[in-house]
Formats: C-alpha cells, sequence, structure tokens
C-alpha cells in the first residue's frame, strides 16, 4: 500500500517520496480498533455478499451470508458493523434478536451453540454507508456524479470493512468470498478474485465475483465505474498463463496503460524469486480508484492512475509483491505490520536490482529505504515490533523492516535469505503469520539462534551511530591497522548498543582490501597486521548496514592512555591493573564475539584478576565504573 499526502500533515504525518509517494495514515483513535489481542470466538469461513448499489442515491441495500465455524460455545455472536440498518438477522433460517452496542452487532442465538458446531448467519441491511473517520481506507465510498472519473470504490485498510459489511473485522481470520453486486446499467464491476457472471441487460447490471483463496476482511474489495476501459495481457507461470487487467479511466488510458506494461515481467521475475503467483488460478488487476495512492485488495490492487509515479515499475512492484507479502500470507496482528509491508517495500528494491544491477539495488537501499529512514527517524523513537497505533503505517513498518531484510540477506548470503523467503513463504500461505514464525523459519533454515539479531532490530528502537577512528602502528616490514569503533547512540532512552559483523576497507593506492569483525561493545578497537600502511580506511564500504557514521581521526595505540586506568595488555593468567581515581571499580571482560564472560564488582583500585581460567586469545576489558572505557588484552597460553 502507497499513498500521497497533503503538505499540511507534514508536522504529524509521514512525509512522501518523490519517486513513488507513500501511504498515510492519520493518526488513529483506539476507538476505531478492536483489541487484537482479544480471543476470537468463532472462525469464518465464507462471505457470501450482495449488494444492490444505487449509485444515484448513494445508498445501499444489501445481505451478508456469513458461514462460521465456533471455536467456543456461546450464545450469542458479536459481529464489527457500523452504521446502516439493520432490518433482520437469521441463523439457520430462523430470526435472530440482536443488540448494536458500539462497533459490534450482537446476535442473540437463542441457545447455546456448542464447540466446533457451524453456523450459517444472514444479516439484511440497508441505508446510506457510514465512513470510518481515520485511517487510510475509510469505507464504501459512492459517487453519484456523472463526472468522466467518477468511481464507486471501497477502501478498508486498516479496519473499515465493517463499515459496509457485518464481518469479524481482524486480520487473523480469513474467510472466502462471494460478491454479487447490481449497479445501474452501464457500469462495470470489478472485485476479488475470478468473474462467475455478468449479466449486463436492463436497467439493472449484475456482477458476480468469487475469490476462492482465503482473504482478510481489509482486502475485501470492489470498484464501479461507467469510466473504465480495459486492458488485457498474459503473464507465464511455469508454463501456466495468468491473466493480468487494467482498468483504467477511459480518458487516461493512452497516458497510463503503457506505464503498466511491465507487471508481467515482475509477477514473472517474483514467482521464480519466491514461489509461483499464490493467485494463479484467478488474476491480477489494477484498477483505478482516487484516492490518493494504491491498495493492494487481493487480487485486484486500486491504484490511482492520476498520480505522477515517477518510476512507475516501483509502486508496480511494491503492490504486486503484497500478494506473497500481506495477502496470500497475512501478518495476524496489524502491530506486527512490518511483514507486509517492510517485505513489500523491499521488494521495491529486488525489482529494481533484476531490471538496473547490482549498484542501482545498493543506490535504492542507501537514498530511498535506508537515507529515507535515517531523515525521518529523529522524531520518532519506538520499535518495529509493537509500535504505537500512529505509526502503523509509517518508515517503522515500511523502510526500516526492508533495511532488516537487506541486512539479514547480507549476513546469511543469497542463496540462504531467498531460500528463506521461499519457505516462509509456502509454508503460510493461505494463512497467518506473526514475526515469530518468520523467525522461526529464519533460524531452521540457517541452523542457528538468531534472536539477537532480531531481537535488537524489531524489538528495540533506534539504530547504531557509530564513531570512526583508525591509526597504524609498524611492527617490522609491516604495520599494524588499529581500527576504533565507538556506538554513540543515546536517544531513544532504550536503544541498545548493537551486535553487528562489521566490515572496514582498508585502500592502498587502487586496492581495496577488505577485513570483518563482529562488533558487539560500546568502544571496541580491532587489528589486522598488513605490508604497509593504508591510504585510506572505510567503514562499512559495501553499504550493509543501517547506521549513521561519523570518522573523528586517527586512533592511538592505546584509545584510553590518559584515563586513569591502565592494565597490562598481555598476560599469561594475571591481569595487573591500576587506577589513579580513589575508588573501588567495576569490570567486565569479552570475548571477541562480545560475550560477557565474567565480571568484578566493587575492587580496589589496583591489583590483578585471574585470568587463569579462560583460553589463550583476544579479550576486551571494560571499566563500568569510571568513565566508560575499553582496553585490548592478549591472554598468552
Amino acid at each position: 500500500m502507497r499513498a500521497l499526502v497533503n503538505i499540511l500533515l507534514i508536522l504529524t504525518a509521514w512525509w512522501p517520496k518523490e519517486r513513488s509517494g507513500l501511504e498515510h495514515h492519520p493518526v488513529m483513535e483506539f476507538a476505531d480498533f478492536v483489541l487484537e489481542d482479544t480471543s476470537i470466538a468463532y472462525d469464518i469461513q465464507h462471505y457470501k455478499l450482495a449488494f444492490d448499489v444505487d449509485i444515484p442515491a448513494e445508498t445501499l441495500s444489501a445481505q451478508t451470508e456469513i458461514t462460521l465455524k465456533m471455536l467456543e460455545p456461546g450464545d450469542s455472536l458479536m459481529l464489527h458493523f457500523v452504521g446502516m440498518e439493520v432490518s433482520e438477522i437469521k441463523e439457520g433460517g430462523e430470526s435472530r434478536s440482536f443488540n448494536r452496542v458500539d462497533s459490534f452487532l450482537v446476535v442473540s442465538l437463542g441457545r447455546t451453540a456448542t464447540e466446533g458446531e457451524e453456523l450459517t448467519i444472514t444479516v439484511s441491511y440497508h441505508g446510506k454507508p457510514t465512513r470510518a473517520s481515520a485511517g487510510f481506507g475509510k469505507g464504501l465510498y459512492i459517487d453519484s456524479s456523472q463526472s468522466d472519473d467518477a468511481v464507486t470504490y471501497t477502501c478498508n485498510a486498516p479496519w473499515a470493512a465493517k463499515y459496509w459489511f457485518p464481518c469479524q473485522d481482524n486480520p487473523a481470520d480469513k474467510a472466502t468470498s462471494q460478491m454479487e453486486i447490481t449497479v445501474p446499467e452501464g457500469y462495470e464491476v470489478i472485485s476479488n478474485g475470478t468473474l462467475i457472471s455478468a449479466e449486463r441487460t436492463g436497467a439493472q447490471w449484475v456482477f458476480n465475483w468469487q475469490e476462492n483463496h482465503p482473504i482478510a476482511t481489509y482486502l475485501i474489495a470492489f470498484a464501479a465505474s461507467k469510466n473504465y476501459v480495459l486492458t488485457t495481457d498474459t503473464a507465464m507461470i511455469n508454463g501456466t498463463p495468468l491473466p493480468i487487467y487494467h482498468w483504467v479511466l477511459a480518458k487516461d488510458s493512452a497516458q497510463v496503460t503503457p506505464k503498466l506494461m511491465r507487471v508481467n515481467e515482475i509477477v514473472e521475475y517474483f514467482s521464480e524469486l519466491f514461489y509461483p503467483y499464490p493467485f494463479l488460478d484467478e488474476k491480477y488487476a489494477h484498477v483505478h480508484f482516487p484516492v490518493r495512492g494504491a491498495m493492494e485488495n487481493q487480487t485486484c490492487t486500486h491504484i490511482n492512475t492520476g498520480i505522477d509515479w515517477g518510476d512507475w515499475d516501483v509502486i508496480v512492484a511494491h503492490e504486486l509483491s503484497h500478494s506473497w507479502w500481506g495477502n496470500a500470507i497475512t501478518c495476524r496482528k496489524l502491530k506486527h505490520m512490518w511483514l507486509n509491508e517492510g517485505f513489500a517495500t523491499y521488494c521495491e528494491a529486488l525489482w529494481i536490482e533484476h531490471r538496473d544491477g547490482p549498484q542501482a539495488y545498493q543506490e535504492y537501499y542507501e537514498n530511498q529505504i535506508a537515507g529515507f529512514y535515517l531523515d525521518w527517524f529523529p522524531a520518532h523513537n519506538d520499535p518495529i515490533l509493537d509500535p504505537p497505533w500512529s505509526e502503523i503505517y509509517s518508515p517503522l513498518t515500511y523502510e526500516k523492516p526492508a533495511a532488516v531484510l537487506h541486512m539479514l540477506r547480507r549476513i546469511v548470503g543469497d542463496d540462504e535469505f531467498f531460500s528463506i523467503l521461499r519457505t516462509y513463504g509456502e509454508r503460510y500461505q493461505d494463512s497467518t503469520a506473526l514475526s515469530e514464525d518468520f523467525e522461526a523459519v529464519v533460524d531452521e533454515a540457517t541452523g542457528q539462534d538468531y534472536s539477537w539479531f532480531f531481537n535488537q532490530w524489531l524489538r528495540a528502537p533506534g539504530h547504531p551511530e557509530y564513531l570512526i577512528s583508525w591509526g597504524v602502528e609498524p611492527t617490522g616490514d609491516s604495520v599494524r591497522v588499529i581500527m576504533r569503533l565507538r556506538q554513540t547512540q543515546s536517544w531513544p532512552p532504550d536503544v541498545p548498543i548493537f551486535q553487528m559483523p562489521v566490515e572496514f576497507g582498508l585502500i592502498e593506492g587502487a586496492d581495496t582490501s577488505f577485513v570483518s569483525f563482529i562488533d558487539s561493545l560500546e568502544d571496541q578497537s580491532f587489528e589486522v597486521t598488513i605490508g604497509g600502511a593504508p591510504d585510506e580506511v572505510i567503514f562499512d564500504p559495501e553499504g550493509n548496514l543501517l547506521c549513521e557514521i561519523e570518522v573523528s581521526g586517527i586512533a592511538e595505540k592505546n584509545p584510553d592512555e590518559g584515563s586513569g586506568f591502565v592494565c597490562s595488555t598481555i598476560c599469561s593468567g594475571l591481569l595487573e591493573y591500576s587506577c589513579d581515581a580513589n575508588q573501588r571499580v567495576d569490570i567486565a571482560i569479552y570475548d571477541v564475539a562480545g560475550r560477557q564472560i565474567e565480571t568484578w564488582s566493587g575492587i580496589k583500585e589496583s591489583g590483578s584478576l585471574d585470568l587463569g581460567h579462560l583460553s589463550g586469545g583476544v579479550y576486551f576489558l571494560r571499566v563500568l565504573s569510571l568513565p566508560s572505557q575499553t582496553h585490548r588484552v592478549v591472554l598468552i597460553r
């Protein structure tokens, strides 16, 4: 989903990028939502929706038939439904009493339904639809004008389906659907799935669409207009033709349609990269709608084709990739939105890489993903996972998690990374997932525990801010290059010290050599011996990290000299130390992977530490009670 915003919202909203525009969702009031952690008492299996849309009167006469299975015993059901007048509710052919409480329609069953029992609830209602007060989508919009750009359409994200049909408006509950829509003569209607029938005769035209794959309520949609013209195309997925449709305004068709003509290439590429297009037995479509953005409704993306999207491939790739990440697999809770939008944002870069090459990918990542997030970050201090409602659609769920996927790819390598995406996609296809599900696939595919990675990047705020310095020391015919790396991030207050593999590029004339280390301390030094002094040392030369970098100058051999604390740099068992401060000190020792090995608290200001039980190698001694400082120690055996 992508949208443009008005400049008047710049102080409270996410400002759009020029290259494609972004979604903007006004701050949502909690009253507009159900509690996601509330247990679900029933599982909806199927929605059968029948709408008679009186476009000139801007009213709706409708019947929603819901087939559901009880997950626990109960004598009533709570459906989400707002607005319009309910004339009758039946269960199993019998009329049932009901009450309306806030955004709920409470149906009395007149008995206690048992766990596992299947029920059919039919709700008849009519009136002029109301709209949600906040959110990107506000429900059903009926345009009675006779202008050449008039469109009647729906837009639900994140929870506005309940404004035009009774439902369980929760992304955790997906169901199949059928939609029969009656409109005045001359209107074409497009919806999810496959067109089963169309009766284009008389004063009322009837269109019957059917979605056979489970669909979340926020993705159920239709659009109707007398102004559409249709262009068709075909993609070949593993030898199977996929029909592609573009319904755009007649007045814009000549300009817009050519910009959508790479959909077949993009869907074919993503089908190779991930797994075959999830709705291959149905279609993929673009449908114009007049909202300032785009919405990835299942099999029929709504997009404002009147917007100058710049590089149209980017918005097309973003919305199309939701077919895998968001539609086939839906985040079970909205506060795990990064599984939808972070993946789709990263797919923009993947398409750029395929179309234009690795350098274009890297530039796109640095400018449009990492750069955009870093520009936005200073006024925001929340984590990717479980952000406040006002940040559900923001760089916290788009650009930052796209950068997390970029970093994960660089750590595990391309083969493993795309294997992870395929496994995750196929395992949860036609279902829902949480962050923990994706993390489990990563651990399974790599055979390693990646909680260290996801905990700091998903569950903690911010990102590393590195202060870099370096120096050299002659050692006979060679030189020792000393690279000091300090993490200086201090905001948000709970921002962590990040543990990440880091890389330095050592430039000597026309040659560059690369050295890698694990950084996990607030202040850490690394050394490498090479033949000659480098002309320059560059941190993160390949752009692997999401970070801010500042170069401070040349590092000394002992960067903490003059701090008042000194210790031996080489020892075989006892490490001698002394401190000018007239106070007891706290010390911790870490191995080269950044793991804390041992701590000493309140020890006297001078003395020795027994390291005889440790294996030989390089360790880092960190003084905790004085101004923070770190010393490199070599333990000889």
